[in-house]
């Protein structure tokens, strides 16, 4: 919500690098080596795994989009009915005639 101060939208002001590596810290640790951290280092270790795995998430989806949007638009060229943009009937072009 904008306005509204949450872990994750100070992200921003931490370089992506530290992110990274903090995030594959928190992978690294199982439950019990997490308790043993005080609890802001714990808290900014979750923080960091939870944003790289966000984005990962994103990433994979906009692939995922991408792949979908390709296999449609290939499948159309394929297609030997013209496309037509709604306004009618698909009428053969007479240009170059």
């Amino acid at each position: 919500m904008p306005g509204q101060d949450t872990p994750l939208s100070q992200t921003a002001e931490v370089p992506v690098m530290k992110i990274q590596h903090l995030a594959a810290e928190a992978r690294s640790l199982d439950v019990a080596e997490l308790r043993d951290h005080v609890p802001s280092r714990r808290y900014t270790l979750v923080v960091s795994l939870l944003y790289s795995t966000q984005i990962q998430t994103q990433d994979q989806l906009v692939t995922m989009l991408i792949k979908r949007m390709r296999s449609i638009s290939r499948q159309r060229s394929r297609s030997t009915l013209p496309v037509s943009n709604g306004s009618g009937p698909c009428k053969p072009s007479t240009r170059g005639r």
